[in-house]
């Protein structure tokens, strides 16, 4: 999410720590993150699985709080929040990072306000929102919150959340430097606003990194997905979930860098998305302008961990990105290096992607399609 004090942002930031059962580890100085089990993330995420949607219904899911889960909202499957989840998903494609990018721009409280302008369009949403579709889900989904007396599960599980803030708030802290960051993209995104780490206890191992702006003030996101466990069977995290951090960080500085220069990118981002089509709609990419965000923040996940001095993991990141048929983030992360070493010439990403640019179209005509694909 994206960030950002001001006075109103302050105030609504105390609201959502006075409400009932909110879990959270706030920020203390600086660039540190509030790290929190959400219950708008909660919300949605169960309706979402109770639809069947099938990024809400991952083998990988936090197999003990799901039977919480379906012990308390079963009986609610029939539900006209679920079946309009269900037809969102279906009709629209609505599923995957579209609810969170929804979730994190109403209010905590029962009365679930937007808190941004729906007209001119749904503001910054992701674009398979409409307006007409968000003001009926949000109607269904108060009335599910009602119905289901989601208060009362999210009070109950406290101990739980709990357990999970306090072990993703030590990673967080030990591992994730927030500062790299604007020293990395430079002038052009000083704004910091405030970070928020959210576990997704529905999740299994997906992750989103949306973001808003809500008063002025640009709120980031990282929505980590709870499935990895201890020894004992407890929710745990490690070093590794940190690349995730700054992955999902990482969208809400590249996505606009990437996003001003789609018009010259999208000939040959285009191009890519057709070689790898199948790959990419199984990890829910679905055009090319998501190739172009996930190629940039995948290759800048490098670079953060070669600047920190995680050479291996590094190494390690990079053929995970070929097992995911993005063959080219080595080479990008490798550019991008180019960019670094010569600040004083190019002050801030954004005067570095006519680079990238001739990256992309140079790939395409070294990298001749593979049979099949051509």
């Amino acid at each position: 999410m994206t960030d950002r004090r001001g006075i109103v942002h302050v105030l609504l930031f105390i609201a959502l720590l006075a409400m009932p059962g909110i879990v959270s580890m706030a920020a203390t100085a600086g660039l540190e993150p509030e790290v929190t089990v959400d219950p708008r993330v909660e919300l949605v995420s169960i309706v979402f699985y109770l639809s069947g949607g099938p990024a809400y219904t991952q083998p990988s899911q936090y197999q003990p709080y799901r039977e919480r889960v379906d012990r308390w909202f079963s009986r609610l499957k029939d539900h006209p929040a679920v079946r309009y989840a269900k037809e969102l998903r279906n009709r629209y494609g609505i599923g995957f990072d579209a609810p969170m990018s929804l979730a994190i721009r109403v209010s905590p409280d029962p009365a679930m306000r937007l808190l941004v302008p729906l007209d001119p369009g749904p503001q910054s949403f992701d674009r398979r929102w409409r307006a007409s579709t968000v003001r009926e889900f949000l109607k269904r989904l108060r009335a599910f919150r009602r119905d289901s007396n989601f208060d009362a599960f999210f009070r109950e599980n406290r101990p739980l959340y709990n357990e999970v803030v306090d072990r993703l708030t030590q990673a967080v802290h030990t591992e994730l430097d927030l500062e790299w960051f604007p020293k990395f993209f430079g002038a052009g995104a000083r704004q910091q606003g405030s970070f928020h780490v959210v576990a997704g206890m529905l999740l299994g191992g997906c992750n989103y990194g949306p973001s808003t702006t809500l008063d002025g003030q640009l709120q980031r996101y990282a929505i980590l997905g709870v499935w990895r466990t201890g020894a004992k069977g407890q929710p745990a995290f490690q070093a590794d979930d940190m690349s995730t951090l700054v992955h999902e960080f990482g969208h809400t500085y590249s996505n606009p860098v990437v996003e001003r220069w789609l018009p010259k990118l999208r000939p040959f981002l285009a191009e890519l998305n057709r070689r790898h089509q199948a790959a990419f709609e199984r990890q829910g990419y679905g055009d090319a302008d998501t190739v172009g965000y996930e190629s940039m923040v995948r290759a800048v996940v490098g670079r953060y961990l070669l600047d920190t001095g995680r050479a291996a993991a590094a190494r390690a990141h990079e053929e995970e990105q070929k097992r995911r048929e993005f063959l080219w983030v080595g080479d990008l992360t490798r550019l991008l290096g180019t960019y670094e070493a010569n600040r004083a010439h190019y002050p801030d990403l954004d005067s570095f992607m006519p680079r990238v640019v001739a990256f992309f179209q140079d790939w395409i005509a070294t990298h001749p399609a593979p049979a099949a694909h051509r």
